[in-house]
């Protein structure tokens, strides 16, 4: 069986599709589709640089508070450090991702940090 790792990914990153998600349309398990996408000679890196370029190409067309969760996932970076970047906890990094937290000093805090 042949993977396309990098839609994988931008499934993954972009939409916010669980790889549990992705692992049941194609039909095989989580940890096989995570194992596969960290793989070396799938060239993980290469994979997020390009999906990064992707992301500069479209984010405009996303929401604030989807990009911030994109631009971090494409960076590879948890929620627990841009939280210490910004001086904030990773829960309200948390509620600003998912557009509970829509004023918040954290947000433009963020943009910065990731230059968005």
């Amino acid at each position: 069986m042949s993977l396309d790792i990098k839609k994988i990914q931008r499934e993954h990153i972009f939409w916010d599709k669980s790889f549990r998600e992705i692992g049941e349309e194609l039909g095989v398990t989580k940890q096989y589709l995570s194992f596969q996408c960290s793989k070396h000679r799938n060239d993980p890196s290469k994979i997020y640089r390009e999906l990064l370029e992707e992301f500069d190409q479209i984010k405009d067309k996303i929401e604030l508070h989807q990009q911030l969760k994109i631009k971090r996932r494409l960076l590879q970076l948890t929620q627990k450090d841009i939280a210490q970047k910004v001086g904030t906890h990773a829960s309200v990094v948390t509620r600003i991702e998912n557009g509970e937290l829509l004023h918040s000093i954290f947000i433009s805090r963020m943009q910065d940090y990731l230059e968005l």
